[in-house]
Order: C-alpha cells, then structure tokens, then sequence
C-alpha cells in the first residue's frame, strides 16, 4: 500500500476514532444516514480585519466515504462536493443535541474529508 493510501486509510480511521461524535446527516430529499466526524463549537471567530471576536463558529469534519458507503449522495452531476442545505445533528458537550444546516464545504479530494462550516437550523 503506498503512502496516501495509508494516509487515507488514517483519516478515515480517526475521523471515526475515539475523538469523533455521532452524527447525523439528513438531505433536503429527507434521506437520513448515522455516522462519525469531528464536531467542533465554540464561540471564538475572527472578523473582516483579522480581529477575534466572541461568535459562534460550528463545524464538523467528516470522510465522504463514511457517508457514500450508506447510500447516500455527495456529488451534483458535475462531480462535485454538494451538501450546502443539508442538515447535520450531534450532541454539544453538555450532551444537547443539536440541529445545524450545512452552509459552506471545503472538501479535502486527497484524503476524502469533507469539512463542512455549520449555522443554525431554525
């Protein structure tokens, strides 16, 4: 197995490992799958000069495959990562779960991560 094979191999290992959260992942088309990422919340962001301020930034870090060995649609017909609109759920650290809405994705096509930035799903 060569190298970015394992790196691979790695990436989706640990985004299921023991530092990920269950979530789940639901389609505008209602379709829902059950799987494992990297949840992040917290309330540090930056604004248009660079500065920190106190703002909510959420966002989940998930491999494709974990989500396309269920079936479930990743790409438009054009090839591409499109999951804005999509709904993503998992528990806070407080244990509440969630609801967010998938509103930005930055799909990594070297290790077959998406991460996916997260706003609340009214």
């Amino acid at each position: 197995m060569d190298l970015l094979a394992l790196a691979k191999r790695d990436m989706e290992r640990f985004s299921r490992g023991e530092f990920s959260v269950a979530c789940t992942v639901k389609s505008p088309t209602g379709i829902t799958v059950q799987s494992r990422a990297w949840g992040s919340s917290h309330f540090l962001s930056v604004d248009a000069s660079g500065m920190p301020i106190n703002a909510k930034n959420v966002h989940i870090t998930i491999g494709e495959i974990s989500l396309t060995e269920q079936g479930y649609k990743t790409r438009n017909g054009k090839g591409e990562v499109d999951l804005i609109g999509h709904q993503i759920s998992f528990k806070n650290s407080a244990g509440l779960m969630r609801d967010y809405i998938i509103n930005e994705t930055y799909p990594d096509e070297t290790l077959g991560m998406i991460v996916c930035i997260l706003g609340d799903y009214e």
